[in-house]
């Protein structure tokens, strides 16, 4: 049978996801799922800076809806909150001591997971993975 990139990417995506929401569901609080774990780390890399819903969408490739649902439960479970900025039609995202707290404990598991996940890869390997993934991402934008 002839192998396919996207049914092979969404097969690794689940394990990832999988693998990944078992490890963070040891920090509290339970139930972040995974993708919402890079949010946090998303937002927590850009602290002190001004993060809207917009730029959250674009660097997930989330839709706006997705983006305000999972926004809405991690303000919901104090991780976020949203503050209001000069323009009334947008609020910035931050990180709330406990998100903080939530993504520094997790940073450390997931660390360890991409050490397991990407062990035997040799440094040209995994540039030259990123490189992979760069294109296929250019080749469905176009």
């Amino acid at each position: 049978m002839e192998r396919h990139i996207g049914p092979e990417l969404r097969i690794l995506q689940n394990m990832l996801i999988r693998h990944i929401q078992n490890a963070v569901n040891s920090v509290p609080p339970q139930g972040i799922s995974g993708p919402n774990v890079y949010l946090l780390k998303v937002l927590k890399e850009h602290e002190g800076e001004e993060i809207f819903q917009r730029d959250l969408e674009k660097v997930l490739s989330i839709t706006k809806s997705t983006c305000s649902k999972v926004l809405s439960t991690l303000e919901d479970r104090g991780l976020v909150k949203r503050l209001p900025v000069k323009d009334a039609r947008f609020n910035k995202i931050c990180l709330t001591p406990l998100g903080s707290e939530f993504v520094e404990k997790t940073d450390a598991i997931i660390e360890a997971f991409e050490r397991r996940f990407t062990a035997g890869f040799s440094p040209e390997e995994r540039a030259q993975l990123f490189s992979f993934f760069d294109r296929l991402k250019a080749n469905i934008a176009e």
